[in-house]
């Protein structure tokens, strides 16, 4: 997605370490395959502040603002949860960034809560 964009951006990952999860939990593969995207920050979210500053409730949630600091997109960029491929709210982030309008301003977040793993959210 980050690829197909022509305008220039900054983009943050946050890698939410649950309570009382193993520091190893940092360097699972998810975390590892973050890393590795180019021109992506990485931020080790280890008390939930940021997810919180954003109201983050499901892992895979984006938020997508404006240069002016408008949100112009939260939701997610999945089809289901796990799945890649084409789907409206990735439309949406990527209509966003090379037109400067969002085809959708919200989409679902399919994905583990962040305060419950173990319970899917949609």
């Amino acid at each position: 997605m980050l690829q197909r964009s022509r305008t220039p951006l900054s983009a943050w990952i946050l890698l939410l370490q649950p309570q009382g999860a193993a520091s190893e939990w940092q360097r699972a593969r998810t975390a590892a395959e973050a890393r590795l995207i180019a021109n992506v920050t990485v931020v080790e979210d280890r008390d939930g502040s940021e997810a919180a500053r954003f109201d983050a409730q499901t892992s895979g949630q984006v938020v997508l603002f404006d240069a002016q600091g408008q949100l112009v997109y939260e939701g997610g960029i999945t089809g289901s949860r796990g799945h890649e491929g084409d789907n409206a709210g990735e439309r949406s982030v990527v209509s966003f960034l090379n037109t400067g309008v969002a085809d959708h301003r919200e989409q679902p977040v399919f994905g583990c809560g962040l305060h419950d793993p173990q319970r899917s959210r949609i």
